[in-house]
């Protein structure tokens, strides 16, 4: 009894700004995206509040837009916070803090932090399937290395989503190069990895279609393999309501 009554007043206290409020309460990606452009100065009193929302960690519509805008968490916790939604029960905030990690911005954090965020990435995209691993594909964009080539080819056959495979192409050719990724492949293919046949059909069918498109589209088309696919994030009550798999 004590200890709610002390919550309350706690809550009484930390009281948001308008705007912050209008964000942390927005109800999907679009909107919170809408309401963060709003905020273009973080005054004391919200990092306060922020902090204490992160804090308490019993309000997944606002923890989950803080996770999907990491710059609005407050740098000394930013690491920690990604992290405990990345390791959290809640699949909503998986899926919110994988999208906060694409924002691959060298001073949010250390090259420590940026492998540990790298990794989890690495989980989600080779081991789940879904909205998560495909915005995994898409926040792995920025952390992948030459090491990664291996995992990568073999996520191909894990993965049946044809835009998946795709985005785990795309990572390698910004790994590698165009011309080379062939090469790869081809060896990749000779040692049995059937990732790699896979993705190697999937070059071999795109420079069909971009030889047999009209020479005005070629130049896009032709590079359009090298780009990662978007994919939809659904709101919290969509994955709720298991509407969509996350």
């Amino acid at each position: 009894m004590i200890d709610s009554i002390f919550n309350i007043i706690d809550r009484l206290s930390h009281k948001p700004s308008t705007e912050l409020k209008g964000f942390l309460e927005a109800k999907d990606w679009d909107e919170s995206v809408l309401k963060n452009r709003k905020i273009h100065i973080i005054r004391n009193e919200d990092e306060s509040y922020i902090r204490f929302v992160i804090e308490n960690w019993d309000t997944p519509q606002a923890i989950a837009n803080l996770l999907f805008h990491p710059i609005m968490i407050p740098p000394d916790i930013r690491f920690e916070t990604l992290m405990k939604g990345m390791e959290s029960d809640n699949i909503y905030f998986h899926l919110a803090a994988i999208v906060g990690a694409q924002r691959h911005h060298s001073l949010w954090f250390s090259e420590f932090e940026r492998f540990r965020i790298k990794q989890k990435l690495h989980h989600f995209l080779c081991q789940t399937k879904g909205i998560r691993a495909l915005r995994a594909s898409l926040s792995y964009y920025n952390y992948a290395s030459i090491m990664d080539t291996d995992s990568l080819i073999q996520a191909a056959e894990f993965h049946l989503n044809d835009k998946m495979r795709k985005n785990i192409l795309a990572i390698l050719i910004k790994i590698h190069g165009l011309d080379n990724i062939r090469a790869i492949l081809m060896i990749a293919q000779g040692e049995g990895n059937n990732g790699a046949f896979i993705l190697r059909a999937m070059l071999i069918i795109h420079a069909q279609k971009v030889k047999n498109a009209p020479e005005r589209k070629r130049a896009f088309l032709s590079s359009s393999i090298a780009t990662p696919t978007l994919a939809y994030i659904p709101n919290w009550e969509e994955v709720l309501e298991r509407r969509i798999v996350c």
